[in-house]
């Protein structure tokens, strides 16, 4: 994995970008954006929970909230730890946070964590995935790089 200044900038201009690290990065996001769409029915889990709408924004509002706080510190960590481990810890955290949501039986701090984790956890991936894709491009592709894996979701 190309990680630092240097040997980003050797990346030869005729470099293949779109090689299997790409394609594998854009299958993720393609399950990513299809797994954060499955909670566009969120409202509906915290009816069913006995919550209502009001409640379901106020969630809403908390986590997405918490998920630009966490944005903040986001692009120091992977620059600290790199994009593999900030991706896999990230990855980690959004498995746990869908597992959360399947044994939630009532409302309560539960559902606001479970929702905190998740946006986090979705904004770290999708960093890392830019992240990562962008350092397979030679500098004057990265802008082509990014716009590729952006069809994806």
């Amino acid at each position: 994995m190309i990680s630092t200044p240097a040997q980003r900038d050797s990346i030869p201009e005729q470099a293949n970008i779109y090689n299997t690290t790409f394609w594998l990065a854009y299958v993720a996001n393609v399950l990513i954006v299809t797994a954060h769409s499955l909670t566009f029915r969120f409202a509906d889990y915290v009816k069913n929970l006995g919550g209502n709408e009001d409640l379901s924004g106020r969630v809403m509002s908390v986590a997405v909230i918490a998920a630009v706080f966490f944005r903040f510190f986001l692009g120091q960590k992977i620059d600290q730890s790199g994009t593999r481990r900030i991706w896999l810890y990230s990855t980690l955290v959004f498995i746990a946070s869908c597992a959360m949501f399947l044994f939630l039986n009532r409302l309560g701090i539960g559902l606001y964590l479970s929702r905190i984790l998740f946006n986090a956890s979705l904004a770290g991936m999708l960093s890392c995935s830019i992240v990562n894709i962008q350092n397979l491009a030679p500098a004057n592709r990265r802008t082509e790089i990014i716009g590729s894996l952006g069809s994806s979701g």
